[in-house]
């Protein structure tokens, strides 16, 4: 066994359901981290002057684009 808590995780459900989905299993769980750690760095690097909100910068002009106020 690995001395990685999540390869052990990996491992275990290896163990009790075949070699494929514990690979998944570890991909998966590693993409959810890298992206966490990428949401909060990009939060992070922004500017004060930008907007606090994720979604606040999608909204932007969308009144000028529909041809509304």
């Amino acid at each position: 066994m690995g001395t990685d808590e999540v390869e052990n995780w990996g491992q275990a459900i290896a163990r009790r359901f075949c070699h494929s989905k514990g690979c998944i299993a570890v991909a998966r769980k590693l993409a959810v981290i890298m992206h966490a750690m990428a949401i909060r760095l990009r939060v992070r690097s922004t500017p004060r002057s930008a907007p606090t909100s994720r979604t606040a910068g999608c909204w932007e002009g969308i009144h000028e684009r529909r041809g509304g106020k």
